[in-house]
């Protein structure tokens, strides 16, 4: 009797042997009726987690926290496809994603892990983009960036040519890039226009200006009719 018990003990273990799964590295299985297939993922709290199950036959996915309760439960449709699953870790620890199935005949499976995203990460904002790139204010900010910030020449040729830089846009002859521009002093905070400068219904918050990283320039570029004047005041 002991040596049964201890064989039906090895079986039962052998299902639920866990491997690790890695970002962008699926594993694929054949599932039988009655057995689970776990994957133990190893994370911090607020971690959010996204994967990829792409079944042939129906196949359910359980995540369970790292005390063993369930998280959440994605049960399997009839038919083949792929499925988005997706959690956010409450607390730190060995997270478990367990494959079963309700078939009576055996289910193939591939189960990818797309990404894990700290809480730092998903909170990060995302770094700004001009809606209406200026090749010359493109071209600065590429100078600043590989580590050359010096501006003197720059706004020389700004006085030079004067304010505001007007560029034109490709196959749009009838509008054009017009960017004004602020050098920074010790008391800027924050630049925005004051004026008849409304297009859209969208002011001020849009019309914000912003700073080129490591330098003292503060810069608005927006999309006008060609050859449009109105009165301008920044601040």
């Amino acid at each position: 009797m002991r040596i049964v018990l201890a064989a039906a003990f090895l079986v039962a273990t052998s299902t639920l042997a866990q491997q690790t799964l890695k970002i962008n590295a699926p594993v694929s299985h054949e599932l039988s009726p009655g057995s689970v297939e776990s994957y133990g993922i190893e994370l911090k709290a607020g971690d959010y987690v996204s994967g990829l199950l792409d079944q042939h036959g129906r196949t359910d996915l359980t995540i369970l926290a790292p005390d063993g309760s369930p998280v959440r439960h994605y049960p399997g449709p009839a038919e083949d496809g792929k499925r988005l699953c997706v959690f956010v870790a409450d607390t730190p620890g060995t997270y478990r994603m367990e494959v079963t199935t309700s078939a009576a005949q055996p289910v193939n499976y591939t189960l990818t892990l797309n990404q894990v995203l700290s809480l730092d990460e998903r909170l990060k904002p995302k770094p700004w983009q001009d809606p209406n790139p200026s090749p010359r204010m493109e071209a600065l900010r590429k100078q600043a960036a590989s580590g050359n910030a010096d501006t003197k020449p720059f706004w020389k040729q700004v006085t030079a040519e004067g304010t505001p830089l007007v560029e034109s846009i490709d196959k749009d002859p009838q509008h054009q890039l017009v960017t004004f521009q602020w050098r920074e002093t010790p008391e800027t905070r924050n630049v925005f226009p004051i004026g008849s400068f409304k297009i859209g219904g969208r002011y001020p918050l849009d019309y914000v200006f912003h700073q080129i990283p490591h330098t003292d320039v503060w810069y608005l570029t927006v999309r006008l009719p060609t050859g449009a004047r109105l009165p301008m005041v920044c601040q």
